[in-house]
């Protein structure tokens, strides 16, 4: 089978997939896998006038359906793999308005639960859609609407954050829907409806679920990455600019990125981020590595640390890494105790806010020595 269909042309390619009388699902797989082999060398203008049919009349529609369920992942994995080439064809334009996207992400979300390798082909269609659309798009503002009820049903952020839990396998594929992210969140809305959907959540949690000896650094720099770009438009400038730069940091370090960034979402002036930061505080509690640098000790005691570092400084006996270290932690102690202060105010003036969410923060921030003198 794999020999005849190899040497069919586009137009033979296209009929066997969309013969209504053809059940034996193996046969399209066939057809479709062939078909993109084909599409990556040069098509004429007829192959291109059947692509654009066979794409808006088959593959968007949804008609493309399995008959034997046994199929079903292999014919999807295979129809979102053409897609994904036929965005690189010359000639076959990708979706150019929001109603054509809304479509496509329609199918996306009815396909999303078939099977990882159909998640994967999605994730490799939407990161190059992405690239082919650039500015003129933000994926971000496309809502998938319920036909009968007109409510929202579906999003690109919802789609996003299933690959990313899903796909645990491919790092690469991991990393480029973070990149891919950070590049939407180019607003304070944008920025405050990826909060809205957990997603921080679920890069942070993915994150520190990893055993110490095996800690991706990829995978903090992705929390970091889009956290970053969030705190950029819902935190105060001076504390969204006082963030470590992204560097290639040893694992210790990247902890201690990721502690700082989510302290300064704690910082923020936009209630939801505010809460948000909490959420991943907590997270941060439950991860050994990270609650050491977080609580107690190791913060409260870098005051007094850097204090005898300063009056060891005039016999020559200061280190600068210990000094940098000291005053690394003296400003995280010092973000702290700001948030815990914001907190106080926020409460006093009833902001809404859920008490749960208020009670973790006091219950947190209270175990930190001497916390109460200086907010007193």
């Amino acid at each position: 089978m794999e020999q005849n269909t190899t040497s069919l042309s586009v137009a033979k390619l296209v009929a066997g997939i969309t013969d209504a009388k053809q059940t034996d699902d193996s046969v399209r797989i066939d057809h479709l896998e062939s078909l993109t082999s084909l599409c990556s060398t040069p098509l004429t203008d007829e192959d291109v006038a059947l692509l654009k049919s066979l794409v808006s009349n088959t593959l968007f529609s949804g008609h493309l359906q399995a008959t034997d369920s046994d199929e079903a992942s292999d014919l999807h994995a295979a129809k979102w793999r053409l897609l994904s080439t036929l965005l690189a064809a010359d000639g076959v334009e990708a979706p150019t308005s929001e109603q054509e996207i809304e479509t496509v992400l329609s199918l996306m979300l009815a396909d999303r639960f078939v099977s990882s390798d159909v998640l994967t082909a999605m994730a490799q269609w939407l990161i190059e859609l992405r690239n082919r659309l650039g500015d003129a798009i933000n994926l971000l503002d496309v809502e998938v609407l319920d036909k009968d009820g007109g409510e929202q049903s579906g999003s690109c952020l919802e789609l996003v954050k299933q690959m990313y839990v899903t796909l645990g396998g491919n790092g690469n594929l991991r990393l480029q829907l973070a990149e891919m992210l950070g590049k939407l969140v180019d607003t304070k809305e944008r920025a405050k409806s990826v909060v809205r959907s957990g997603i921080l959540r679920t890069l942070l949690q993915i994150a520190l679920e990893q055993p110490d000896e095996i800690t991706d650094t990829v995978l903090l720099q992705n929390f970091i990455l889009v956290g970053k770009r969030v705190a950029s438009f819902v935190c105060y400038e001076a504390v969204a600019s006082g963030l470590p730069k992204l560097q290639g940091n040893p694992i210790a370090e990247k902890r201690h990125e990721v502690c700082e960034l989510v302290v300064a979402l704690m910082l923020s002036g936009v209630s939801l981020a505010f809460a948000e930061g909490v959420r991943l505080l907590e997270l941060l509690s439950d991860n050994a590595a990270c609650r050491a640098l977080l609580p107690e000790q190791e913060l409260w005691s870098a005051n007094q640390q850097c204090r005898a570092q300063q009056k060891s400084s005039a016999s020559g006996g200061k280190s600068k890494t210990n000094a940098r270290d000291e005053r690394q932690m003296r400003d995280l102690h010092r973000q702290i105790v700001s948030a815990y202060k914001k907190l106080q105010q926020m409460h006093a003036n009833k902001k809404r806010l859920d008490k749960k969410v208020i009670k973790q923060m006091v219950k947190y921030l209270a175990t930190i020595p001497g916390v109460q003198d200086e907010t007193g």
